[in-house]
């Protein structure tokens, strides 16, 4: 009987510790996705820095003389898409980051049903031993 209850009392020490990692890992993967979320603020703020700039040029378009050249047109056209490129580029970027941010939340969700699956089986190991207590 004693080594029973010193075999579950060292399940229950290892399962505790399970728990403590899984807890651990839980916190870093946190801390992972707040990184992440604060890169995506970053890149939407760029994302309204470039849209701003591009709502500049096209009112400078819009303002320019008749008399500007077709070459100098043609040139802010040309920053133009570079700008609605980049700004393609930062929304893959973000999408990108957002289904990793997905991934890490269905991970996270993954290790919260484990540990409660590890609790219930801690519970369960408790009343055991408190049962084999009382037969004692």
């Amino acid at each position: 009987k004693n080594d029973e209850l010193n075999n579950l009392k060292s399940v229950l020490n290892e399962k505790d510790q399970e728990i403590l990692d899984k807890t651990n890992v839980n916190n870093e993967l946190q801390s992972f996705i707040n990184e992440k979320d604060n890169t995506l603020a970053t890149f939407n703020d760029q994302m309204e820095e470039l849209k701003n700039l591009l709502n500049g040029k096209d009112s400078e378009i819009a303002n320019m003389d008749d008399e500007l050249k077709n070459d100098e047109l043609n040139n802010l056209k040309s920053v133009l898409n570079e700008k609605d490129q980049e700004i393609l580029d930062k929304n893959n970027a973000n999408n990108e980051l957002q289904s990793s941010i997905n991934e890490k939340d269905n991970t996270l969700a993954t290790f919260n049903d484990q540990m409660e699956e590890l609790k219930n089986l801690l519970n369960e190991k408790e009343s055991e031993i408190s049962n084999k207590d009382e037969t004692i």
